[in-house]
């Protein structure tokens, strides 16, 4: 139980993380195009 509540909670930081980068990013490409578009 403990594990899949880390688990669980690590699956939610990298969301949390994810979802603010990509509103970064869609707020840096109003101004010029976001660096990690470019692969």
């Amino acid at each position: 139980m403990n594990g899949f509540f880390k688990t669980f909670l690590g699956i939610v930081v990298l969301f949390s993380v994810f979802f603010l980068g990509f509103n970064l990013g869609k707020d840096k490409e109003r101004r010029k195009i976001p660096e990690f578009q470019k692969n």
